[in-house]
Order: structure tokens, then C-alpha cells, then sequence
């Protein structure tokens, strides 16, 4: 408790199972403003006292969750990584999906379908290169190192792509291209 006697406000509460609320606001209408969980987990809330929402959640890992919506409906837009990825979702409360993911060295991924089943379309490189995927490659962890291709169509021509001069099979192994193939857009 802290304030003048008879006006004392609450501003932390610990909980048995070591859960730290951390409290804002007049005597007897304080809010949540930060949780502190047993496992180093802190969500960060506003809002009015019982309709406090999350707006942020950091890991000890260093990756942060920020969250849009109202208390119950709070569903997560964005997620930075500790290594400077930025992730980037849409969707309501439970099934956001990725849909872009914006790597620290400037390589940016676009991502289609439902939460679980996303799939990579394509990734423009910081130097201009547009990589386009088709097949069924799934989005997996680590996805600016190692998200693999089903099969992969490198163009600076992204027109070609829309006309219909990029449409390849699916590729039988997930090895990228040997070096010296013809972008597709080149091929006849």
C-alpha cells in the first residue's frame, strides 16, 4: 500500500504462485498496468479497472508480442524477435496468421493462408531481388534463414511473374537452383 492514511492505494499485489500484479490509480479503482508471471513472462495492460487488456507481452527470450482488441478479443499484430525480426499478423483472437515478416537484414517475406498453414509467396531481398514461391512450402521456424521453397522463381520483374512467365512445377527436392540457371522470366 502507499499514500496518506485512510488514502492508501494499492500498487503491487504477489500472488502465491509467484504472479506480480503491478497496480495504477486512485484508492479503491486501481488497474492492472503490468503482470509479472512466475516464468519472467510481463504483460503489459490498459484500460479501465476490469476492463484492462493486453497491449504488449515480453519474453525473457527478448521477443515481444504487442496485441490490438478489447479485453477477451485481444488478438496479436505484431511480434519482434531478438534478432530484429519483425512479424507481422492478421486475422481475430486465436487465428492470426502471419502474413509478412520483415528480416533484421532487410529481407522481406510474404505469407498466405490460415494460421498453422501459411505459406511462403514470395521475399523481396534489400537489393531489389523478388524471390516468388509456388507449392506447398510451409512457413517454419527461424523464417529468414531457413524457410524453404517448394519451388522458386527469381525475378527483378515482378510483371512477368503477374503474366504468367513464371509458372514452373513443383521442384522434386527442396535444394535451391543450381548456380547459373536462367531466372525463369529468361527461359523460353
Amino acid at each position: 500500500l502507499e499514500g496518506e492514511p485512510g488514502a492508501e492505494r494499492k500498487v503491487r499485489v504477489v500472488l502465491a504462485n509467484g504472479v506480480v500484479l503491478h497496480l495504477e490509480g486512485e484508492p479503491g479503482a486501481e488497474r492492472k498496468v503490468r503482470v509479472v508471471l512466475a516464468n519472467g513472462v510481463v504483460l503489459h495492460l490498459e484500460g479501465e479497472r476490469g476492463a484492462e487488456r493486453v497491449v504488449r507481452k515480453e519474453f525473457p527470450s527478448g521477443e515481444v508480442q504487442y496485441f490490438e482488441g478489447e479485453k477477451g478479443a485481444e488478438r496479436k499484430v505484431r511480434t519482434v524477435f531478438a534478432d530484429g525480426a519483425v512479424a507481422y499478423f492478421e486475422g481475430e483472437r486465436g487465428a492470426e496468421r502471419v502474413v509478412r515478416v520483415v528480416c533484421a537484414n532487410g529481407k522481406v517475406q510474404y505469407y498466405e493462408g490460415e494460421k498453422g498453414a501459411e505459406r511462403l509467396l514470395r521475399a523481396e531481398s534489400a537489393n531489389g531481388t523478388v524471390t516468388y514461391y509456388e507449392g506447398a512450402s510451409q512457413m517454419r521456424s527461424g523464417w529468414c534463414a531457413r524457410s524453404i521453397p517448394a519451388a522458386t522463381c527469381s525475378t527483378t520483374r515482378a510483371r512477368m511473374v503477374r503474366s504468367g512467365w513464371c509458372r514452373r512445377a513443383r521442384a522434386r527436392t527442396r535444394r535451391p537452383p543450381r548456380s547459373g540457371t536462367r531466372p525463369c522470366w529468361s527461359q523460353s
